[in-house]
């Protein structure tokens, strides 16, 4: 993502009012775009359903449809996603820009088929009508291809178009529920989530030609992203941890909590719950544009002088560099935490009001802070995890992210056996832990980076390609 950093630094430094905004926008856009399309979406959705008097069981249908598509998409596609982004950077970084476009669509195909299997076996249990089951199948499978082509956004640099495709599926969304809450026959769970895939497909189309249009040559190496998952695996297996930990205290309390509710035998979630984990969220987007914006880019700059300092500068400059390195990381990872606490603090303190305007359970309200705080220490350890995989300290980013899944459905069910008011406390727990881990791998990896870095050269390349990577050779001819 700090390719989307490096084009909007270029807008801020500007310094016009115009500019800046176009910043904010664009950043916005680029980063956490399909997270703002849902949430409002499903506000507009929810206010429609609540004015027109759409029946109670089907609103939690349409809500578990769209709950399952968003969560279940993103789990399956992270680590892809992770693996495509390193196997870009690398292709952009050679110049090699004709194999990006051929591993847009090699990555498509792959998502869609591991995805679509699973999404057939768990819809063939569904007894919802034939028009709901495949309604609900194509928003899960748009999502997920969303999730994935978004990886190559860094590489086209087009945000107008991609910002210009996320407000137009919006504003379809809300055009077609507004229409079909107004005509009888068609105000039903089937035509919401129909206007859902539409909406979404346009979304889906419009990033999909912004990128076609940037590339104009391609090679025939359709697969040839598949070699990484043979050298990174390590980056497939942290982001899919990672995603997995973000909602796995979900899953604790879909399967042994009293606030458990099944709907068409099949969806199994906790309304109460899973709406406070949704605007527990929310408090980190702001946070999350600025990371892209300016810590994970003021971070390179001083990343790379210090690479160049080791390849071409004599100790004491390798030195230097390397406490510059520290300095900046410090500095920024310090005006992080003050912002995101601060963010966070002031959207608890606005937020139980506002949410209680909105007619959300007094069990939402109660369980919301305790996810905030969760959240905010988990996107902390996000952060440092980064800067881990920058140093290619891959092996201790597996284990902070692995200890966040297991403490965090530990904690989960803890605090379901301690009860309710305990509720949400466990991903704090777990956040917090998981944190401190983290700080005290970085604090390491900086200590030993000169070691790590010369350590990692190898002397001798080998240029003999795996059996493996033979059978994609093939395949790409």
């Amino acid at each position: 993502m700090a390719g989307i950093g490096f084009e909007l630094k270029k807008l801020f430094k500007k310094r016009s009012i115009l500019s800046n905004f176009a910043g904010m926008i664009y950043s916005t856009f680029a980063t956490i775009g399909h997270m703002l399309l849902i949430i409002v979406v499903l506000f507009v959705i929810n206010f429609v359903m609540k004015i027109k008097g759409f029946p109670y069981n089907d609103k939690e249908i349409f809500s578990a449809i769209v709950l399952y598509a968003f969560i279940f998409s993103l789990l399956f596609s992270s680590g892809i996603a992770m693996v495509v982004s390193r196997y870009i950077a690398d292709k952009m970084f050679k110049e090699q820009f004709e194999d990006i476009l051929p591993c847009m669509y090699g990555t498509i195909a792959l998502n869609v088929l591991i995805c679509g299997i699973i999404g057939i076996i768990f819809y063939s249990f569904s007894p919802l009508s034939l028009v709901t089951n495949i309604a609900g199948f194509l928003l899960y499978m748009q999502l997920g291809v969303i999730f994935i082509i978004m990886v190559f956004v860094s590489a086209i640099k087009e945000y107008k178009y991609i910002s210009y495709s996320f407000l137009v599926g919006c504003a379809v969304i809300v055009a077609l529920v507004i229409i079909c809450s107004n005509i009888k026959a068609l105000w039903n769970v089937q035509f919401l989530v129909i206007a859902m895939d539409i909406g979404f497909f346009i979304i889906m189309v419009g990033i999909f030609i912004s990128i076609k249009k940037f590339f104009t040559i391609r090679s025939n190496n359709y697969f040839d992203f598949l070699k990484y998952f043979q050298k990174y695996w390590k980056l497939f297996l942290i982001n899919s941890l990672y995603t997995f930990g973000l909602y796995s205290h979900n899953f604790v309390m879909w399967i042994f909590s009293d606030m458990k509710t099944v709907s068409a035998n099949i969806f199994h979630y906790a309304a109460e719950y899973d709406m406070a984990t949704f605007v527990g969220m929310l408090t980190i987007l702001p946070v999350t544009v600025m990371f892209v914006v300016r810590t994970e880019t003021n971070f390179y700059d001083f990343y790379k002088e210090y690479l160049y300092c080791v390849r071409n500068s004599t100790l004491s400059h390798i030195e230097k560099a390397r406490k510059d390195m520290i300095k900046c990381l410090g500095s920024e990872l310090v005006f992080l935490i003050e912002i995101q606490f601060i963010i966070s603090l002031f959207l608890i303190v606005i937020g139980i009001p506002a949410f209680q305007t909105f007619g959300l359970s007094w069990i939402t309200i109660d369980i919301f802070p305790f996810l905030a705080g969760g959240y905010y220490f988990s996107f902390l350890m996000f952060v440092i995890m980064t800067v881990l995989i920058y140093f290619q300290n891959y092996n201790d980013t597996i284990k902070v992210s692995l200890s966040f899944v297991v403490l965090n459905i530990i904690f989960s069910y803890i605090t379901i056996r301690l009860g309710p008011e305990f509720y949400g406390l466990g991903m704090i727990a777990a956040g917090l832990v998981c944190l401190v881990s983290a700080i005290e791998r970085i604090i390491y990896s900086l200590n030993h980076i000169n070691t790590v870095v010369f350590c990692s050269q190898s002397l001798v390349q080998n240029f003999n390609k795996t059996r493996f990577e033979k059978i994609i050779d093939f395949i790409d001819r």
